[in-house]
């Protein structure tokens, strides 16, 4: 089908926040179109493959479902659940692409998620308020949060517009939102509002660390290992030129936050770009 090709090419050659975008969707069609045919041939629709996929708080149910640290942060079950997660995720992965790399995107979105997935795990283990048996978290929402904070310690006078309320600056709406999640714990879905949090403090110290110089996003990749000539040091040469490349993108990210993309000279506008390009590769 011509729209299937098209769904593939977009993936192939869409960005990070194009790529998140449709892994979402996807997993949450898929798993729709599972619960329908169950439904459709009798069986119960009662999400009995939900354990497989959202992260348990249950230490023991962790080790035997480990990847769920990952899938949790894909997966949703409730339409507006995935509506509104993919509406911030829009707006806000648009925003932080204005200053930030699609790696550093990524980063954020992932390590977010396992940081949201963390506290949850943590704190219904440690605190005697909860009992981790049968709890689980799902949704993109950690990882959104950590979007979200990451831009709002950042750029913290950004005029976001709210419908029905009007132009707000952004630091506020990052701070009624961790409120909001911090005052829902004791009424409804507390794990839920732990993980967001466990998010938003992620973002927050990726923005405040990339400011001295320090960039957290980095997921611990294996790298390709090249051959080296033991009579010259390539390999300290190539790692020095990697750190030199780091600074100067730190320090024109710096400049864009401080005085906007127009205050970049021509060359620091091509070495952007060519960042840009090797992120995307």
């Amino acid at each position: 089908m011509s729209i299937i090709n098209d769904i593939k090419q977009t993936f192939r050659h869409g960005g990070t926040l194009t790529r998140l975008l449709l892994i979402n969707i996807g997993v949450f069609a898929a798993f729709g179109l599972v619960r329908l045919v169950l439904f459709a041939a009798g069986y119960s629709t009662n999400h009995a493959y939900t354990h497989l996929l959202a992260v348990p708080a249950d230490l023991r149910e962790l080790l035997l479902h480990p990847w769920t640290l990952l899938t949790y942060m894909f997966y949703h079950e409730d339409l507006f659940h995935i509506l509104f997660n993919m509406l911030w995720l829009w707006w806000f992965g648009q925003l932080f692409l204005q200053s930030h790399t699609e790696r550093q995107l990524r980063g954020v979105y992932l390590l977010g998620g396992l940081s949201g997935a963390a506290l949850f795990i943590l704190a219904y283990n440690a605190l005697p308020a909860f009992n981790p048996h049968g709890v689980l978290a799902l949704g993109a929402s950690a990882s959104i949060m950590a979007v979200v904070f990451a831009m709002a310690v950042r750029h913290p006078n950004q005029p976001i517009g709210l419908l029905f309320i009007g132009t707000v600056r952004l630091k506020y709406l990052a701070l009624a939102t961790v409120l909001i999640d911090l005052v829902s714990i004791p009424a409804s879905n507390a794990g839920g509002h732990i993980a967001h949090i466990g998010g938003a403090l992620f973002g927050f110290a990726f923005a405040r660390m990339l400011a001295k110089g320090r960039d957290i996003s980095r997921l611990p990749l294996p790298r390709k290992h090249h051959a080296q000539n033991n009579s010259w040091p390539y390999g300290q040469q190539s790692q020095n030129k990697e750190t030199r490349n780091e600074q100067q993108l730190n320090h024109i990210l710096d400049k864009i936050s401080r005085s906007g993309y127009n205050s970049l000279s021509r060359a620091e506008k091509k070495a952007l770009f060519k960042f840009k390009d090797q992120t995307d590769a």
